[in-house]
């Protein structure tokens, strides 16, 4: 414990916040300011200036960053920037993203998501393998004035390279050690003439998983992903550009590499699986991806305008064994298929004027179908059936011969050996939205820039169910009648609707320090992140519609036969016996309604306020930058994603208010001649509820907030060493640390991740056309756990990936 308070001091003394800079001069027309935005040139439709000369709190990653950090998908960017952090469990559905204490395990995302400049419509899709990555933009905090919907938390940007900026042809493969995993990559750059050019490129990863399934008998929490990429972009003069992007993905994993870590009760029922991975049935994720984008930019002399149109198409299925150990109870398939079009129209104002704005239009259409079938093996029977034992009350009567009370048990049984309660879902969307911001210079006085937006933001939810088991067999017995074999074939549908207005303001003021050393500021923002339905609620929708229909089909028996017993008796004294019977049963049967579907799967937007102050500096002519900012967030119907009762499924419900306050630290640098390098950051979150009652006596006001790391901390130092002589032009070594923690998994607080850190170190050899990077991954072994959560009773948590070694390596013609 005192080596990680050790750990964290390090990095909060020696930070600031966050910046890049350039290693080789500039041109002479171009910006004086040593940036990633001036080295690696990206068009925003949205923003009018730099981002660091803007009122948010901001990280920006190059390519060779990225590369130089070991990072290859987005949930290694955990640690990179402050207060970022994206856990890697599961499988590539759960693309959980948190941001200042604001984030989504499941549904809506609380963290938007763009990929040159296109939304991803669903967060299903966001752990993805972009290829030929330019450039990522990190903004903290609610960005809902511009972005809109699900960007409460933040963003997450990503440009590839333009063919017609970058040409050429990149080769990378590369192989790791205990997951077995290798990737290969390849991408063409081509410039067909000085107004066309073409992107092609594509990509293939394997990978066995690390951790051994014991009742399976293999490796667990592999896979294989792969997919292509097409890029046109067309500039037929210098007032028109146009971009076609297509991308198609596919992705099979062997995912939900779960241990099994215990009752949450006093008494362990199984001792002898306690830490190992016992599921006896295959837990899989598979996807099919595709993207197709259009970007028409259009230049006049008094403004720019945009039109950015996109299509998406997602098709997968989840297959999960939800008991997560050797015995059988039930699994649960999702099988999702959406169809997502989104179209923006932008118009910003040029660079250079005292009044910057950009408004715009915002339209989406997102149309998804969903079946989730739950199938019961035989502990999944035994389960329901010791329910079901208890469901209906013992008839007591007076017998009309002895005037003697009389107690009848009766009890209803499932019989078949597996059964199946189906699910389907039809949830479209329809959003729509207008926004306006503009910035006015040295207003209310010199220096000093004051910018006001807001967004009108409406959305459409629809929910069409439609919930099904047809030929159920169960047994119905009671004393003094023969058990009887009965057929329950239960079905619920409906329609479910809301309509939900925000307003999306913003308002900011900037101070910018003289000889550009950086500006001061402060910004109030709101954010909005969007409501929805619980699609895998319906299977606990459904049991108890089973349970519903059974009951009613046993009433219906019941009285169908005495009644029929009744009308054949032989003296008056039986009629009356088997009609007291009838009368009994009727009055003691459970009064069966069947359940509010809308009350049940139906969760509230959340929203919020962000205070925010801050500061971008510059130092030693902008070879050190550093990024400073205090906030504080004000959260409305938080949304909390947690297991059902019953342990089939997970549903997202509304916690009430919470506040999170926090502060971020970034410093970037380059040294002796850009020989060393020097990132630090560190972001301290302290998230709690401030309101938030459960129900059944668990009130959780005061608690903080789970799945967020109170602290967050990373550095990495590279020392490049030039050689004039030799097989290589170059040697760097590198070395990096990562903390987090603490972590807690629960609303009740009663489990938790402390602190951790782990390290890693590089050394890359270079030449004009190659590069080897060899490299290790938590060298100091730490033991850590990326996921927990409790379910029937018992806790399950996933393992952080032990120490690894491998290598990359990438050629360029």
């Amino acid at each position: 414990m005192q080596s990680n308070m050790l750990f964290i001091a390090a990095i909060a003394l020696s930070t600031g916040i966050h910046a890049e800079t350039l290693k080789k001069p500039l041109p002479a027309d171009s910006s004086k300011t040593v940036e990633i935005e001036d080295v690696v040139v990206v068009a925003s439709p949205k923003e009018n200036t730099q981002l660091r000369q803007t009122e948010s709190s901001v990280t920006l990653f190059s390519s060779q960053t990225l590369k130089s950090e070991g990072v290859k998908t987005l949930s290694e960017l955990s640690g990179n920037a402050p207060n970022l952090y994206m856990p890697a469990y599961g499988s590539a559905q759960t693309s959980a993203i948190y941001i200042r204490g604001i984030g989504s395990r499941i549904n809506t995302p609380a963290v938007a998501l763009y990929v040159d400049d296109v939304p991803v419509a669903d967060k299903s899709a966001y752990n993805m393998y972009p290829t030929g990555i330019n450039r990522i933009d990190i903004l903290r905090g609610p960005q809902g004035t511009l972005y809109g919907r699900n960007a409460m938390g933040g963003i997450v940007r990503i440009y590839t390279d333009n063919p017609l900026t970058r040409q050429g042809v990149s080769l990378q493969t590369g192989t790791s050690s205990r997951d077995e995993a290798t990737y290969l990559s390849a991408i063409i750059n081509e410039k067909l003439n000085r107004q066309t050019a073409f992107s092609l490129g594509g990509y293939y990863r394997n990978s066995r998983g690390i951790y051994r399934n014991d009742t399976l008998g293999k490796k667990t929490g592999g896979g294989n992903e792969a997919g292509g990429k097409l890029r046109i972009v067309y500039r037929p003069g210098k007032t028109w550009n146009f971009d076609l992007n297509a991308a198609y993905q596919y992705t099979d994993q062997n995912a939900y590499p779960y241990f099994y870590g215990g009752t949450t009760g006093t008494t362990e029922t199984l001792p002898g699986i306690v830490n190992t991975i016992t599921a006896n049935r295959e837990s899989s994720y598979r996807r099919n991806m595709l993207t197709t984008a259009f970007k028409a930019e259009h230049k006049t002399r008094s403004f720019t305008a945009y039109s950015i149109t996109s299509y998406q198409h997602m098709d997968d299925r989840m297959m999960m064994d939800q008991d997560f150990t050797y015995m059988d109870y039930y699994t649960l398939e999702q099988r999702q298929a959406s169809n997502a079009l989104t179209e923006e129209l932008i118009v910003k104002s040029l660079p250079g004027k005292r009044l910057q704005w950009t408004g715009g239009l915002f339209g989406m259409w997102q149309n998804l179908y969903t079946q989730a079938p739950v199938t019961f093996y035989k502990d999944g029977i035994d389960m329901v059936n010791g329910i079901l034992a208890n469901a209906l009350p013992a008839i007591t009567y007076t017998n009309p011969m002895t005037q003697r009370p009389m107690t009848m048990v009766q009890s209803l049984a499932l019989t078949d050996s597996k059964m199946a309660l189906d699910s389907r879902m039809h949830t479209p969307v329809l959003n729509g939205a207008v926004f306006m911001q503009g910035t006015l210079r040295d207003f209310p006085a010199r220096n000093i820039d004051f910018t006001l937006g807001t967004r009108l933001d409406y959305e459409h939810q629809e929910m069409d169910y439609t919930g099904n088991a047809t030929g159920i067999n169960f047994q119905y017995s009671m004393d003094m009648i023969r058990p009887a074999q009965l057929v329950s074939s239960p079905v619920l549908n409906g329609k479910l609707n809301d309509n939900y207005f925000r307003v999306l303001p913003k308002l900011a003021l900037k101070y910018n320090l003289k000889n550009d050393h950086g500006n001061i500021y402060a910004t109030m923002s709101k954010g909005h992140r969007s409501g929805g339905y619980n699609v895998q609620m319906m299977a606990d929708v459904m049991r108890n519609a089973m349970q519903t229909d059974m009951t009613d089909v046993t009433r219906q028996y019941c009285n169908d036969l005495l009644q029929q017993q009744a009308d054949n008796a032989r003296t008056e004294q039986l009629r009356q016996m088997f009609l007291g019977i009838k009368t009994a049963m009727n009055n003691g049967m459970p009064q069966t309604t069947l359940p509010d579907v809308g009350t049940i799967v139906t969760y509230k937007p959340e929203y919020c306020w962000n205070y925010e102050a801050g500061t971008h500096l510059n130092f030693l002519n902008r070879t050190l930058t550093a990024d400073f900012s205090f906030f504080f967030i004000d959260t409305h119907d938080q949304q909390i994603a947690r297991f059902t009762n019953s342990g089939m499924g997970r549903a997202m419900v509304n916690a009430g208010q919470s506040h999170s306050c926090g502060l971020e630290l970034s410093l970037r640098g380059n040294f002796l001649d850009d020989k060393l390098s020097v990132a630090l950051n560190y972001g301290y979150t302290h998230a709690v509820f401030h309101k938030y009652d459960a129900g059944n006596g668990n009130n959780y006001t005061g608690n903080k907030v789970p799945f967020i790391p109170e602290h967050n901390t990373g550095a990495f130092i590279d020392y490049r060493l030039p050689l004039k002589h030799g097989l290589f032009e170059a040697v760097t070594f590198g070395i990096n640390a990562k903390g987090f923690g603490r972590i807690y998994w629960t609303e009740a607080n009663n489990a938790y991740q402390n602190f951790y850190a782990t390290s890693g170190a590089h050394l890359q050899l270079e030449t004009s056309r190659w590069q080897l990077d060899l490299w290790g991954k938590n060298l100091t072994q730490t033991k850590y756990h990326t996921f927990y959560f409790e379910s029937m009773g018992k806790s399950f948590y996933q393992k952080g990936n032990p120490l690894q070694i491998g290598f990359d390596l990438s050629f360029k013609l």
